[in-house]
């Protein structure tokens, strides 16, 4: 048997059930670590934080109780911490979905700036001659276009 047949062999059998489960089972292993990590990660940012309240004397407890009862008891409060985060996500996923490509993309901080720009110039050279919704998906259309 050649070296060209025994790779076609290899190729033209059925994987077995323990080849398909294996790599469903490391990715419930790194799910479970990943969702630690973050966990992990967040506590100990939130007891960095404490620190340096404490260092200017404030009481991180009562400050992180403010901070929850003033972001999510207001809807009017909510709605502002969302609307600030989406250009943020946007930023973010215009870098990780290339990132999970394998492709690298370094420009995910100009590429908000200069969607915002677009968006801006779409919107001053249409001067109100449209209504807000169509004005409001060519902003969007010239703001993807630029940032792309």
């Amino acid at each position: 048997m050649t070296a060209l047949e025994a790779t076609e062999a290899s190729l033209s059998a059925a994987p077995t059930q323990t080849q398909i489960s294996a790599p469903a089972a490391q990715l419930r292993s790194t799910r479970g670590s990943g969702l630690a990590r973050s966990a992990a990660g967040f506590g100990i940012a939130l007891a960095i934080f404490a620190l340096f309240m404490l260092a200017k004397k404030v009481n991180p407890l009562q400050a992180y109780i403010d901070m929850v009862r003033s972001t999510f008891t207001d809807w009017t409060s909510l709605s502002d911490v969302l609307i600030r985060a989406c250009p943020i996500i946007f930023a973010a996923l215009a870098v990780s979905v290339p990132a999970r490509a394998g492709l690298v993309n370094v420009g995910g901080e100009g590429q908000l700036v200069l969607g915002g720009v677009a968006a801006m110039g779409v919107a001053l050279g249409l001067d109100g001659r449209l209504l807000s919704g169509p004005t409001l998906m060519l902003m969007g259309l010239g703001a993807a276009a630029v940032g792309a």
